[in-house]
């Protein structure tokens, strides 16, 4: 009983813990009763017309439950999106009680066991004790987190934790555990886990502060959309064929229904950053220089940055941040590779590219999408994931070509 004390004894953590218990249910009936599922084999598979940002409707009604559900669901989708990131089986959010700094409790989590939510400090995760202690991330091995210019190797079997602070101060910790045989923990990994922290403080302050509650989150998106549209009108029609493709691309891959939401909202939002690169490179009539293409290749921080700032989409923020990374490890900003990359990010990574090449810009003109189909086929395994071109290369080749004119509008 000692966590409920805990929890009775701090009105934040309390929030929180809450929070998540009273929307549980609809997550499980989100993830596992309602799932997308591919149409017959004999039904044509038809792209819907792009008309803008709209949402998943596998069933009448179902947007809004969604919608609701996933705001207040951000800080557990985020864990989960923290594990995929670090290639971790197991990441937790705990938040401190008042008293020993030892009184914490596990307030979201992904690859504990499921009576860990509510529970103690789990084992293996005593970094985050030293994560709040000393306000900064600390690693396995290695003690204090610094900052030389080299990466530090922290082997296999590493932890790693980061201070998470909200409301003016540290209350939590973010954490994550790497058993034996996973892939090493790097300096670039903690950097991107000490993003990952600050952002969950970003989705604790917009629930302690109850913006989650009373968030319109449609009409937020809407209006970054609409600002993109302002700023670039070739940005904002390219995100409505990404967002049209991606959704049918996420429906032959059978996504749940929280995972189809997460990857319209990244299609729909990818590009959101672009609104922080200057005119004058966004808008070149030719193709840009290597000192241009850097500016331009913060956009995906500058859109992660951006969509932080609605509350309930904390959790959406980091895979807009990987939609430009590649399978290789090749990509940017932070050089995931495979698995690690979230699989919405993958999923509209393919799709931006196919939009892309079959576009016509001021310095070439746009390919058709036979071509565009050969050229992700062409960089499968080092740009794209496999399973992803796999799935648009088989249904693009199906599809009559009126429905293809669509699909690279």
């Amino acid at each position: 009983m000692l966590h409920v004390a805990l929890i009775a004894g701090g009105v934040w953590s309390a929030l929180a813990v809450v929070t998540y218990v009273a929307v549980l249910p609809v997550l499980r009936a989100a993830s596992s009763a309602d799932r997308w599922t591919s149409p017959p084999a004999d039904e044509p598979r038809r792209v819907p017309p792009s008309v803008g940002y709209r949402e998943p409707a596998p069933v009448p009604g179902a947007p809004q439950r969604i919608e609701l559900a996933y705001a207040a669901l951000a800080l557990d989708r985020l864990v989960i999106q923290t594990a995929t990131l670090l290639g971790a089986e197991e990441a937790c959010m705990l938040v401190r009680g008042k008293g020993s700094l030892a009184n914490v409790v596990v307030v979201a989590q992904h690859g504990l066991d499921h009576d860990a939510l509510g529970e103690g400090l789990p084992e293996g995760h005593e970094l985050a004790l030293k994560a709040l202690a000393e306000g900064q991330p600390a690693a396995i091995p290695g003690g204090r987190f610094s900052r030389p210019t080299v990466e530090q190797d922290l082997g296999v079997g590493a932890a790693a934790a980061t201070p998470v602070s909200w409301h003016g101060s540290v209350r939590g910790a973010l954490s994550v555990r790497a058993r034996d045989g996973a892939p090493r923990i790097r300096r670039s990994e903690l950097e991107l886990l000490s993003e990952l922290g600050a952002l969950a403080g970003q989705a604790l302050e917009h629930r302690r502060r109850r913006d989650v509650l009373t968030a319109d989150t449609d009409s937020e998106v809407r209006l970054l959309l609409e600002a993109v549209r302002r700023a670039d009108p070739y940005t904002s029609e390219h995100a409505d064929d990404v967002v049209d493709l991606a959704r049918w691309a996420g429906e032959r891959l059978a996504l749940d229904r929280v995972a189809a939401y997460e990857l319209e909202l990244t299609a729909a939002l990818h590009d959101v950053g672009k609104m922080r690169v200057p005119k004058d490179i966004l808008h070149a009539p030719r193709a840009l220089t290597d000192e241009e293409r850097s500016v331009m290749a913060m956009h995906p921080i500058w859109g992660f940055e951006i969509v932080a700032g609605v509350p309930g989409l904390e959790a959406v923020a980091p895979l807009v941040r990987a939609h430009h990374e590649r399978w290789d490890g090749a990509g940017y900003p932070d050089g995931l590779a495979g698995q690690r990359i979230p699989l919405p990010s993958r999923i509209v990574s393919a799709c931006d590219a196919i939009g892309a090449l079959t576009t016509d810009r001021p310095y070439r003109a746009g390919t058709t999408i036979d071509v565009a189909v050969q050229e992700i086929a062409r960089c499968s395994g080092t740009q794209f994931d496999p399973q992803v071109v796999g799935v648009l290369q088989a249904g693009l080749e199906l599809l009559p070509e009126r429905e293809l004119a669509v699909a690279a509008r």
